[in-house]
């Protein structure tokens, strides 16, 4: 199995290994996603004719969905879990493999309170700031640059800026920040993600978190001895730490129907017949369903 992600989707699907047998290869499969309940979602069928340098089809998936809305469903323990179902169909006897692919991601986390003292001194072009180091050494820190900005008095607004440094390598960071009252309760919050991907300096910009005079209109609630605080969470994922695929079930499967019977077709289709028995007659052989 393979995955790609271009920065807004990821890209699940199906390849041919280099090693053994190089003939073509007709296959049905099946890729899905597990929840954190091992059950399976943003499931997607196909088949391909697998050549030595083919691969089958995939399907698209946005990141926000697995990684953002639904992150606590898909990656339990920042493991992104997929499933593959594979069927061959070239054979007398279909043959069904199961198999789990498990990626865990490195995530490191940051959780702290950035307290700026004697805040209305700040005055336009100046700046407070804050680094956030990283455990790694390879992943420089990032700075958050806290400013005031805008022209007219109503337009003015409080904006924070996050730089890294050169030297970075590739990663995938994701900030909340909130401005905290005067009983540490979340006011205003702002979140977003970004990707930094060039070793060179990048500048991310965030949302503003607030406009100067509203801040200042409620000056006893959120700067109260002139002390602005927030609550900064962030997140950066340095890609993959660890990759698994597992074989868990292998063998025929008689009750999977590919098109193909051929020998056992007069069993396949006795068993067809009962079935629809069953459900029909509510009856099979000398067993009646109440």
């Amino acid at each position: 199995m393979l995955g790609h992600h271009d920065g807004t989707c990821i890209y699940p699907s199906a390849a041919r290994s280099k090693r053994g047998n190089q003939s073509s290869k007709k296959l049905d499969y099946s890729l899905s996603f597990l929840n954190a309940n091992a059950f399976p979602e943003e499931s997607h069928n196909t088949s391909g004719d697998f050549s030595k340098k083919k691969s089958g089809n995939g399907f698209y998936v946005a990141l926000d969905e697995l990684f953002i809305r639904r992150r606590n469903a898909f990656l339990p323990q920042d493991t992104l879990t997929i499933r593959c179902h594979v069927k061959r169909i070239d054979s007398a006897v279909p043959v069904f493999i199961r198999s789990t692919a498990r990626t865990r991601i490195d995530v490191e986390r940051n959780l702290f309170t950035w307290n700026l003292s004697h805040f209305s001194s700040l005055r336009k072009g100046e700046e407070r700031t804050i680094a956030v180091e990283s455990s790694e050494e390879k992943f420089s820190p990032l700075t958050l640059k806290l400013s005031i900005v805008g022209g007219h008095i109503s337009e003015k607004r409080i904006q924070i800026v996050v730089h890294r440094k050169e030297m970075g390598n590739k990663s995938f960071s994701k900030l909340k920040i909130s401005l905290l009252d005067d009983e540490k309760k979340s006011v205003f919050t702002i979140e977003d993600e970004f990707l930094f991907e060039y070793n060179n300096p990048q500048i991310w910009f965030l949302t503003p978190l607030i406009k100067k005079y509203q801040l200042f209109a409620a000056k006893d609630q959120l700067l109260r001895n002139d002390v602005l605080s927030l609550k900064c969470e962030s997140s950066n994922s340095f890609g993959v730490l660890s990759h698994i695929i597992e074989v868990v079930e292998k063998g025929p499967d008689f009750l999977q129907d590919f098109g193909i019977c051929n020998g056992t077709q007069d069993s396949c289709q006795s068993l067809k017949d009962a079935m629809e028995q069953l459900l029909s007659e509510k009856t099979l052989c000398d067993v009646t369903l109440q």
